[in-house]
């Protein structure tokens, strides 16, 4: 009857994640960390799949059950493992961060997957992980824990680098999404210490299953709220940044909306081609976010070749610094590209919180003016 209740729970696993494999494909299109996350995906459906047929033979009474049974554990152990590592590196990809880095890194970070795989295929014969008795009845080896320790490092260490990036002023663009990709680890934690204290209850695969959905439902926000090639925010948050903080600015402040276009954008597509002209937006965007991000300001990509910062401030001398200190970051680091790369910035003030409209229209006004005058 237990059996029977395990399969019901792993099959309704198995549906979910298929369910989550289609919607990865139509819905988050062509998203970078999309295909890591399928492969996730496919490895948690061939994980529990594994679970299943070892609850199907567990006890079972044939020729050669005994062996199946082992070699089913086997691979379900295997690829339980192989799939934690793959979600630290989907993590480094959704992050940009190159987590494998360089051999030494590859190696110690393998290694754990690595004695986890070891120990469960020699299970088979030594039964360090797992074994099974004269009834062919799964039981647990001495080894187990370690084996969940192993696997479970991956999980806690990719929560663990969301985490700190949680607390790091230079990322608080992303932080709702490092938040939400840090519970991730919430899940499989629960669920594998329960199944530790009570061996005779399966909660590792709804437990797996819940967590990816999390995950999806973070990148969906993700997408519907950035724009897909820089990463920022897209132009409705914008709008929705300005309703929720204008009303709340201090006395004596204003909100400062800036207006920045990146010059000649359409004579490097036209020269150099589309993609260089989509990796000179990306690579204004990235000195954006360095340089005014940790400044406390919102940034977002508005159409085509403009982005908008947002701030609070004290005065137009701190807008006019924090103007200085990004072209000059600007012009330095474009000295590495092979065509000029220069952006025209304008802004505007507003202290009233039901002047929104007014202060994106003076704000597009002055930058044509600035556009202009540079063309003079």
């Amino acid at each position: 009857m237990a059996n029977i209740l395990y399969l019901e729970i792993a099959v309704t696993s198995i549906v979910v994640l298929f369910i989550l494999l289609y919607k990865v494909r139509s819905v988050l299109g062509h998203f970078q960390e999309r295909y890591l996350f399928s492969f996730v995906l496919k490895l948690a459906v061939v994980s529990t799949g594994l679970e299943c047929f070892t609850y199907i033979f567990d006890g079972a009474n044939f020729y050669m059950a005994q062996t199946v049974v082992l070699f089913l554990n086997a691979g379900y152990f295997v690829v339980t493992a192989i799939l934690s590592f793959y979600w630290l590196c989907f993590i480094g990809r959704v992050l940009s961060i190159d987590i494998l880095g360089s051999r030494k890194n590859f190696a110690l970070l393998c290694l754990p997957a690595a004695i986890a795989i070891i120990m469960s295929v020699l299970s088979i014969w030594m039964g360090l992980v797992f074994d099974v008795d004269s009834q062919n009845m799964y039981v647990r080896g001495d080894f187990y824990i370690f084996y969940v320790v192993c696997n479970y490092f991956y999980i806690v260490f990719a929560s663990y680098i969301c985490l700190q990036r949680v607390f790091m002023k230079q990322y608080y663009l992303d932080r709702e999404m490092n938040l939400s990709l840090t519970s991730f680890a919430v899940f499989p934690i629960v669920g594998a210490f329960v199944q530790v204290l009570w061996e005779d209850v399966t909660t590792t695969a709804p437990s797996i299953v819940l967590a990816l959905l999390l995950s999806f439902v973070t990148m969906l926000t993700n997408r519907i709220t950035t724009d897909a090639l820089t990463g920022l925010n897209n132009r409705k948050q914008l709008h929705r940044y300005l309703l929720n903080r204008m009303p709340n600015i201090p006395r004596g402040t204003m909100m400062v909306l800036f207006y920045i276009d990146v010059c000649n954008l359409k004579g490097i597509n036209r020269e150099y081609g589309y993609e260089e002209g989509d990796k000179a937006v990306v690579f204004v965007s990235n000195v954006l976010k360095q340089v005014c991000g940790p400044q406390g300001c919102f940034i977002n990509r508005g159409h085509g070749d403009t982005f908008n910062l947002a701030a609070v401030m004290n005065n137009e001398t701190e807008a006019d610094a924090l103007v200085s200190m990004f072209q000059e970051a600007l012009a330095e680091r474009a000295k590495k590209l092979f065509y000029d790369l220069t952006v025209t910035v304008a802004y505007a003030t507003e202290t009233m919180e039901n002047n929104i409209p007014d202060l994106i229209i003076r704000a597009e006004t002055n930058l044509k003016e600035k556009k202009k005058m540079r063309q003079n």
